[in-house]
C-alpha cells in the first residue's frame, strides 16, 4: 500500500509523474553534513545555503557539496529575511543570533525578556524591520529590528508562525489552538473552521504543525494539519471554511506528528518520518521514495532542472542531509 508522510504540493500546472506501484526508490545515505540532525534548511542563493542543526548553524556556497560550522548551538529554529538576500536569522536555546552577510558571521541579539529565563523558541518569521517569534505559549513581535520586543500571550502551544506578504499580518500555528492571527488593531482571532480537531484527554484540540504563503491566484494561505494540506484564499476569510486541498491522509499518524511546510519556487514542501512524494490538484497524490533512515526535518530545491539534468531536493533529517533528484516532470 503506497504510503505519504512527506508531501510536496505542486502548485503550479504540472502533468503527472507515473511512480512505481511497490517498491519505491531510497534516497542515498546522508552525506554533506554526516549524521547532525538536520532540523532546518535555508536557501540563499543557487550557491548558497544554510543548515541549522543539533550541533550548530552551518554553511555551504558550493551548492551544498560541502558545509562549514559558522555559529555553535543546537538550533530550534532558522528563517531568512523576506527583504533581504544576504540576512539569516536563528534560535538557540532562548536567544536569536542574525547573520546580515550570507552565514558568514552571527551576532546575538538582545534578549526577548528583560529579565529571567529566555522563553523556549519553536519558530521565527522575519520580514524587514518586523521579527516575529514563537514560544511555547505566546508571540514575541518586534517592529525595530529587535531592538525592543513585545509579548503576545496565545495560552496554547505554537509550532509556526509567519508574516503574511502585503498585508504584514502576523499568523500562527498552535499545536492546541489551531489557526490565529492578528488583526491590525492588536486582536487575535482563530479561524478554524473546516479543520478537523483529535479528542485528546477528553478535550478537543486542533494541531496545526505549519502555515505558510505560497503564492499565487487568491493569495492562498496553506496549513497542516496532521498531514492534511488545507488552504483558504485570502480573499475568503471571511467566507470561512478551509477547504481540504489535497486530501493526503495518514493513517499510521493517530498522533498527528508535525508536518512542517518551507518553500522552493513553485512547489510547497512539508516533511514527516520517512517517506517523500508529491501532490497535484489534477492527480492526487503520488509517493517518490523514502529516506534510509531518521525522520524528514526540511526540504530546500538544490538545482532547478534543466534539458540535460532534473532538480534536486535536499532534505533535511534527523539522520543527517540527504540530496534527491526530482522526476523530469517536476522543476
Amino acid at each position: 500500500m503506497r504510503r505519504l508522510a512527506l508531501t510536496i504540493v505542486l502548485l503550479a500546472a504540472t502533468a503527472p509523474v507515473a511512480t512505481a506501484a511497490v517498491q519505491l526508490p531510497t534516497a542515498p545515505a546522508p552525506y554533506a553534513l554526516g549524521d547532525r540532525d538536520v532540523r532546518s534548511l535555508v536557501r540563499l542563493s543557487p550557491t548558497t545555503f544554510i543548515a541549522g542543526t543539533d550541533g550548530g548553524i552551518f554553511l555551504s556556497r558550493n551548492t551544498a557539496r560541502s558545509f562549514r560550522r559558522r555559529y555553535a548551538g543546537s538550533v530550534d529554529a532558522l528563517t531568512k529575511d523576506a527583504k533581504s538576500a544576504r540576512t539569516v536569522y536563528a534560535a538557540i536555546g532562548g536567544r536569536i543570533v542574525r547573520s546580515t552577510n550570507a552565514g558568514l558571521t552571527w551576532k546575538v541579539m538582545r534578549k526577548l525578556r528583560a529579565t529571567g529565563p529566555q522563553p523556549a523558541l519553536t519558530s521565527l518569521a522575519v520580514s524587514g524591520s518586523t521579527l516575529v517569534a514563537g514560544s511555547d505559549l505566546a508571540v514575541y513581535v518586534s517592529r525595530n529590528t529587535g531592538r525592543t520586543w513585545r509579548r503576545r500571550p496565545v495560552g496554547s502551544p505554537v509550532s509556526n508562525v509567519a508574516i503574511q506578504p502585503g498585508t504584514g499580518l502576523i499568523w500562527l500555528a498552535g499545536r492546541e489552538a489551531g489557526v490565529g492571527f492578528w488583526s491590525r488593531s492588536g486582536n487575535l482571532s482563530f479561524v478554524n473552521a473546516g479543520l478537523p480537531a483529535t479528542i485528546v484527554g477528553g478535550v478537543s484540540r486542533i494541531n496545526v504543525a505549519g502555515i505558510t504563503f505560497p503564492g499565487g491566484p487568491g493569495n492562498p494561505i496553506f496549513v497542516s494539519v496532521c498531514g492534511n494540506f488545507y488552504s483558504v484564499d485570502n480573499a475568503d476569510l471571511g467566507g470561512m471554511p478551509w477547504r481540504e486541498r489535497q486530501g493526503v491522509r495518514q493513517g499510521t499518524n493517530p498522533s498527528c506528528d508535525p508536518v512542517t511546510p518551507g518553500l522552493a519556487g513553485p512547489l510547497l514542501l512539508a516533511g514527516n518520518r520517512r517517506d517523500w512524494g508529491y501532490c497535484s490538484d489534477a492527480s492526487g497524490c503520488s509517493p517518490l521514495g523514502e529516506i534510509r533512515s531518521g525522520t524528514v526535518r526540511a526540504m530546500v530545491r538544490r538545482t532547478s532542472a534543466t534539458s540535460r539534468r532534473a532538480a534536486t531536493v535536499l532534505i533535511g533529517t534527523s539522520a543527517g542531509l540527504v540530496r534527491v533528484n526530482l522526476p523530469r516532470g517536476l522543476r
